[in-house]
């Protein structure tokens, strides 16, 4: 959250289901569930001097598409997929009455190797819907990235054997993106290695999968962590198109520019 002020952000909006959770001195807490439509237009409502959106709430249920029940694979979807859609465009209308800004996605490595079900799936699919939501969106005056990255030092990686960002360095990564209107920003090695492979046909990308199968991935890092689901920050931010505001990421920022984004710890 540090890095978002030192950027310029005016207010950060930090989200939770249980907004008292939230206990960052700096943050603005406000409930908040993705898959939910009423709270997701509850939570716009109150954040209209958000100029930058950042959608990273993300569950790893990992269903299998063979064995697993079809509901944890809508489960995953509800909040992997249809949860940023919702954010989205309860948002989309908010960025433009203040004079456009930007939306940030994070995706996955794993929208691009099919190793974990249905949370790969779903991945995939919110990969394919930021790169719509880019062309819808650039006559309207937002910019849309995309954030890919492997493993990240959170709690939901914890019983993961494999070489791990830090969340601030991915944070950093994700900003410098922002500033510069980045299509797309490849946030470890893993990820540019699978992404350049991808334009060798399909077996490209297998290398870099194999040593993706090879991490050791606890099932307690796994499982569906109900808060994770839920939260997003929300801040100003300066440097959208339009004059200086007064405040206003995963929910966002205001004030030059704003966002909105939830914390990362899926991947």
């Amino acid at each position: 959250m540090a890095a978002l002020y030192e950027r310029g952000a005016a207010k950060v909006y930090a989200t939770a289901r249980d907004p008292r959770s939230i206990t960052h001195p700096d943050a603005v807490p406000l409930a908040l569930e993705v898959s939910d439509p009423a709270s997701v237009e509850a939570a716009a409502a109150r954040a209209q001097d958000v100029t930058v959106l950042i959608n990273n709430a993300g569950a790893a249920v990992n269903a299998d598409f063979l064995d697993s029940p079809v509901e944890d694979v809508r489960r995953e979807f509800e909040t992997n997929f249809y949860g940023p859609l919702l954010v989205t465009r309860a948002f989309v209308p908010i960025l433009e009455l203040n004079g456009g800004g930007h939306l940030l996605n994070v995706h996955s490595v794993l929208s691009w190797v099919g190793l974990a079900g249905s949370y790969s799936a779903s991945k995939a699919a919110f990969w394919s819907q930021t790169n719509s939501l880019r062309l819808g969106l650039g006559p309207r005056g937002i910019e849309v990235t995309g954030l890919h990255v492997g493993w990240v030092d959170t709690d939901m990686a914890a019983g993961v054997d494999a070489p791990k960002s830090t969340p601030e360095g991915v944070a950093a990564q994700a900003l410098d993106g922002i500033e510069s209107g980045a299509l797309e920003v490849l946030a470890d090695d893993i990820s540019r290695q699978v992404k350049a492979g991808l334009s060798g046909g399909l077996g490209g990308a297998l290398p870099a999968a194999h040593r993706l199968r090879r991490a050791s991935w606890a099932a307690s890092s796994v499982r569906l962590l109900p808060e994770r689901s839920s939260r997003a920050p929300v801040a100003p931010w300066p440097g959208t198109r339009g004059p200086p505001r007064p405040e206003g990421i995963p929910i966002g920022f205001p004030c030059r520019r704003r966002a909105v984004a939830s914390p990362h710890g899926h991947d």
